[in-house]
């Protein structure tokens, strides 16, 4: 079996949010390397969708179960770094905020909206579609 090599390059301009970001990996306290923690961040994000259908069911709830855990660590952390109980809790303050990817604007149009085609994705997965 042949095996296939990936690569990934990513690059952004530091003035803007997702260069900060990118940045803040490069800076990051673990010491890790930055594709290390993008590569920690996409498995976890994408992994059961991206092996659903490769991968023997049981293998796909222990992925399921890793990348739950994960996310809802992180999601912990976000949660204590603002200083809410609880996502839920922030969305219910509706407070005025939405973050555009395409111009990397904060402006004042409602809660959380994001523009973006993976919004709409998941919005899709969720309304079973």
């Amino acid at each position: 079996m042949v095996q296939k090599r990936r690569i990934l390059k990513i690059e952004r301009d530091t003035s803007r949010i997702e260069g900060q970001i990118l940045d803040y990996l490069f800076k990051h306290p673990s010491r890790k390397a930055a594709s290390e923690l993008a590569m920690e961040a996409i498995t976890n994000y994408w992994c059961v969708e991206a092996l659903g259908d490769e991968v023997p069911k049981e293998y796909l709830y222990g992925l399921y179960y890793l990348a739950a855990q994960l996310l809802r660590a992180r999601l912990y952390l976000i949660e204590q770094k603002i200083g809410v109980t609880s996502a839920i809790e922030l969305v219910a303050q509706k407070e005025p905020t939405k973050f555009s990817t395409k111009d990397d604007e904060w402006e004042d149009e409602g809660p959380f909206k994001i523009e973006s085609d993976e919004i709409d994705y998941i919005n899709k997965l969720m309304a079973g579609n």
